[in-house]
């Protein structure tokens, strides 16, 4: 388990990042917090990944925050941002703020009515593949994020990823990794 100021430090950076319309640090975190989740086997990392996906995603879209709503979006998500970074939360109590800052997103995306696909599947999805390409079995990638093996499966081929080549041989791969978890 990862330790409770990780999880702290993480909400932080990313209510700091959007505040200050950083939306490519929020991607950058996402991928991180990813990396993190799986390492530590952590879920709510992953729910913080997932919403740092997801708000990347919208507010990457220009057109998007120039509409009313954003102001009162951005507004409502740094409040619960903060809310979530109070040092007398529970665990349980985190895991519902961050059920609600997701609920936001797609709350949010969907009033919009421009796009069909929900943003918040959407990142679920992106960052189910991304596990399974840093080498999750497919249900272990499904089950992390909430994805359904079988669109999970649809989605993995339609990419590339069984197509990349490894540069590095095994043993090489298992002493980054070793490394890495060492230090």
């Amino acid at each position: 388990m990862i330790e409770e100021k990780e999880v702290d430090r993480a909400l932080s950076e990313a209510r700091e990042a959007f505040s200050k319309s950083e939306y490519l640090k929020l991607r950058d975190m996402s991928n991180d917090l990813l990396r993190d989740a799986i390492l530590n086997e952590e879920t709510q990392l992953i729910e913080l990944s997932l919403l740092c996906y997801a708000l990347y995603k919208i507010a990457s879209k220009s057109n998007l925050r120039r509409r009313p709503e954003w102001e009162k979006f951005k507004k409502d998500m740094l409040h619960l941002l903060k809310r979530a970074e109070e040092k007398s939360q529970t665990r349980e109590e985190l895991d519902k703020v961050l059920r609600e800052m997701l609920e936001l997103t797609s709350s949010f995306y969907e009033n919009l009515g421009i796009y069909i696909d929900n943003v918040v599947e959407k990142a679920r999805l992106k960052q189910a593949i991304r596990a399974y390409s840093m080498g999750l079995s497919l249900g272990q990638a499904a089950a992390l994020t909430g994805v359904s093996k079988g669109r999970l499966l649809s989605m993995i081929g339609k990419t590339k990823i069984h197509d990349r080549h490894e540069a590095k041989t095994a043993i090489e791969r298992y002493k980054d990794l070793k490394g890495f978890l060492e230090g």
